[in-house]
C-alpha cells in the first residue's frame, strides 16, 4: 500500500503480488507467511491509517503468541479477524488527503498555531495521534490530522494503566517529532489523555513512585509539564480509534479521526469544562523501605581485642538507639555508669542467646517441671547449673547459696557464660588486667563471684 501523490491531495493505492490478490479476493485461510507479507507490505510512515493497520499488526502477534508455524494454515479465531480485517482494504483506495493542511489558508491562518496531541491505549495497542489547530480574529477555528502512531501492546502482559501511560511517552516523542519538522510557528502543544490514573501519575512526583511509572513519567517531563496534559473523555478521543476496532475504522473525510474532536472547532471559551478527576494510585507507589538495624548486625563482636572496647562501642551504639527515641531523655559527653551498665547487659544478653538458643527458648516458654520450676532439656551442657530467666532477660545459675537473703542477688545467681567465645575471653582478660596479672585463684575467684563459666 502506496501513497500516490497528486497535485492537490494524497491517496492510497494497494499494489499487491497476484498471490495476495487472490487470496483477498477468495475464502482461501491464509498461512501464517502469508499474512506476514499482506501486513508489512503496508507503508503508511505518518500513520494516516493507523487504526487500520494496527490490527493487520495484532493479528501478526496473535499468530506468534499460538506459536503458529510459517506454513501452518491460521486458527479459526484469527481467520475471523483476518476476514473483517482484509474487508477494509478496498475501502482504503478511496481516501483522499489534501495535501495542503487547510484549503484557501492564507499567512494569517498559521498565525496561532497549536498542536494538539491525544493518547489512548487498550489491551492489543496503544497509539497517538497529532492534531493541527489554528485560529486567529479573522478566521475560525480549524483543525485536522497531521501525524499519528500506534504499536501493538507487549506480549507480556501489561494494566491498562501502564498501557496508558506508555501511549503518553509514545505521544510526548512524536510531538517532539512533528513540532521539529513542521514548518509553522506552533505557539502551544496541549496533550490529552482519557486515562485519569497515568494523568494523575503525570502531574505527581515520579520519585514516589516504581520504576517503570518514575522512568516513563520522568522522560514525559523532560519535554512536556505536568500543566500542559489534560483529561478528555473517551467518546471525545480521536485515538481511541486506532485501539479498539469497534465496528470497524470510519475513514469517511468528516470523521473525528481525521478532523479531531468537535470541539477543537470551537474557540476555547467554549470547551467544554472537564473537572479531572482524583484517583487512587497507590497500586503502583515506590515501596518504603525500613532498615530494621540490631545490635547483632550493628557490631561485631571479633572485631574488638579488648573488653573495655566493646563495652564502649556498644554504649554509644544504645545512646544514638536511644537519642533517636522521640520520648527518651538525650544523652551526650562522655560515656555515664548507667550507659556502662546497659552496655554490659546487652552483651552478655546476646551472647548468652548465641551460645544458648534452645536453653533461652525453652525458658522463654516457661516449660515446667512437676515441682512447678523451670527446666530445660536434660542433654544441655548447663542442665545441672538449674538456669532461670530473670527479669531483664539474663541467664542466670540457681546455686547452694539462694537462700542467703544477705547475698547480693547478682553473687547469689551469677550469669552463666560459655566457655568457648570470644566475649567470654575477653571478660576474663579484663580480670586478669584487672588485678595485676594475679594467679590463675585470683582471677578465677574475682569471676565467680559475678559468672559461672561451666566446664563444657
Amino acid at each position: 500500500m502506496l501513497w500516490s501523490p497528486t497535485t492537490d491531495e494524497l491517496s492510497f493505492s494497494t499494489q499487491m503480488n497476484d498471490e495476495m490478490q487472490i487470496l483477498i479476493r477468495t475464502d482461501t485461510r491464509p498461512t501464517k507467511r502469508q499474512v506476514l507479507r499482506c501486513v508489512m507490505t503496508l507503508f503508511d510512515p505518518l500513520g494516516l491509517l493507523s487504526p487500520f493497520i494496527i490490527h493487520g499488526k495484532v493479528l501478526i502477534q496473535d499468530l506468534w503468541r499460538e506459536g503458529t508455524d510459517w506454513d501452518e494454515k491460521v486458527s479459526d479465531a484469527v481467520y475471523v479477524k483476518w476476514q473483517r480485517w482484509i474487508q477494509m482494504i478496498e475501502y482504503i483506495s478511496d481516501i483522499r488527503i489534501p495535501r495542503c493542511y487547510f484549503s484557501g489558508a492564507t499567512r494569517m491562518t498559521y498565525k496561532n498555531s497549536e498542536i494538539h496531541v491525544f493518547v489512548d491505549a487498550s489491551e492489543a495497542a496503544y497509539s497517538c495521534a497529532v492534531y493541527l489547530r489554528t485560529f486567529n480574529e479573522e478566521e475560525n477555528p480549524q483543525c485536522c490530522l497531521i501525524a499519528a502512531k500506534s504499536k501493538v501492546a507487549p506480549l507480556k502482559p501489561w494494566s491498562i494503566p501502564r498501557l496508558e501511560l506508555q501511549a503518553c511517552v509514545l505521544g510526548t516523542r512524536w510531538a517532539k517529532f512533528v513540532v521539529g519538522h513542521l514548518d509553522v510557528p506552533v505557539t502551544k502543544v496541549t496533550y490529552w489523555t482519557d486515562s485519569r490514573t497515568a494523568l494523575a501519575w503525570i502531574k505527581s512526583d515520579p520519585r514516589n513512585y516504581r520504576q517503570f511509572v518514575s522512568f516513563r513519567v520522568g522522560e514525559i517531563l523532560e519535554q512536556t509539564t505536568a500543566t500542559q496534559w489534560k483529561w478528555v473523555p473517551s467518546k471525545s478521543n480521536p485515538a481511541d480509534e486506532a485501539t479498539k476496532w469497534g465496528s470497524g475504522p470510519y475513514f469517511n473525510q468528516d470523521s473525528k479521526w481525521f478532523r479531531g474532536p468537535n470541539f477543537l472547532w470551537l474557540a476555547e471559551e467554549e470547551w467544554p469544562r472537564v473537572t479531572e478527576p482524583v484517583v487512587d494510585t497507590s497500586e503502583e507507589m515506590r515501596a518504603s523501605i525500613l532498615h530494621h538495624c540490631t545490635i547483632e548486625t550493628t557490631i561485631d563482636f571479633h572485631r574488638f581485642s579488648t573488653w573495655e572496647r566493646l563495652q564502649h562501642a556498644t554504649a554509644y551504639v544504645l545512646r544514638f538507639l536511644n537519642n533517636a527515641s522521640k520520648k527518651q531523655p538525650k544523652y551526650s559527653g562522655s560515656l555515664q555508669q548507667a550507659e556502662l551498665h546497659a552496655a554490659e547487659e546487652i552483651i552478655i544478653k546476646l551472647t548468652q542467646r548465641e551460645a544458648y538458643t534452645d536453653e533461652v527458648a525453652a525458658l522463654s516458654n516457661k516449660v515446667l517441671n512437676k515441682s512447678g520450676q523451670e527446666v530445660i532439656g536434660k542433654n544441655s551442657s548447663i542442665y545441672n547449673l538449674m538456669p532461670f530467666l530473670d527479669d531483664r532477660g539474663l541467664l542466670r545459675e540457681r546455686g547452694r547459696i539462694e537462700a542467703a537473703e544477705r547475698v547480693p542477688h547478682e553473687v547469689r545467681h551469677p550469669l552463666i557464660l560459655p566457655r568457648k567465645h570470644h566475649v567470654t575471653e575477653l571478660l576474663v582478660n579484663r580480670y586478669h588486667r584487672r588485678y595485676r596479672h594475679g594467679n590463675a585463684e585470683t582471677v578465677v575467684n574475682e569471676l565467680r563471684q559475678l559468672y559461672t563459666i561451666p566446664r563444657k
